[in-house]
């Protein structure tokens, strides 16, 4: 395990996986409804967070 080398954020699954939400949000986000706008806002922040302590776990394990 000490030859692993941490994968940079955009070649890892969970970027992909927490930004297509976002990205299909985006594009909805023409709609006028202000319930839905403020739903996507709301969970595209939390996939954010989630994203980040994610990938702060994983460095943080990684390094010695």
């Amino acid at each position: 395990m000490d030859d692993q080398k941490t994968k940079a954020g955009v070649k890892t699954t969970e970027f992909w996986v927490s930004i297509a939400p976002v990205i299909l949000g985006l594009i909805d986000r023409q709609q006028d409804d202000p319930a839905l706008n403020m739903t996507l806002v709301i969970c595209s922040t939390a996939l954010g967070m989630a994203y980040i302590v994610s990938r702060t776990m994983v460095k943080k394990c990684t390094k010695k």
